[in-house]
């Protein structure tokens, strides 16, 4: 069975607002990230299960957290049956 991506509105404009920070930080450094976030999410969509459960969560659904590579950000997300849903692009 092959799952959804489904981003939730408020990840959806959290990553958009963190893209354009960083193109205000340094030209192009947003591009770099948003190349990185989707690395991550292609990782999570490979390996669902592999990433560690955000620290703390203990209820259901189980919400699982993937580091952004060279970036102090995390993509958090949970499965269900039938898609992967990504809730938030984190400031770690």
């Amino acid at each position: 069975m092959t799952l959804a991506l489904c981003f939730h509105p408020e990840a959806e404009s959290e990553l958009e607002a963190a893209v354009d920070w960083y193109d205000d930080q340094q030209h192009g450094l947003g591009d770099d990230f948003l190349e990185l976030v989707e690395e991550a999410v292609e990782l999570i969509f490979e390996w669902p299960r592999v990433a560690p459960v955000f620290s703390g969560w203990d209820r259901e659904p189980v919400v699982r957290t993937q580091a952004v590579a060279r970036f102090p950000n995390r993509v958090l997300y949970y499965l269900t049956d039938h898609e992967l849903m990504l809730v938030a692009f984190a400031h770690n």
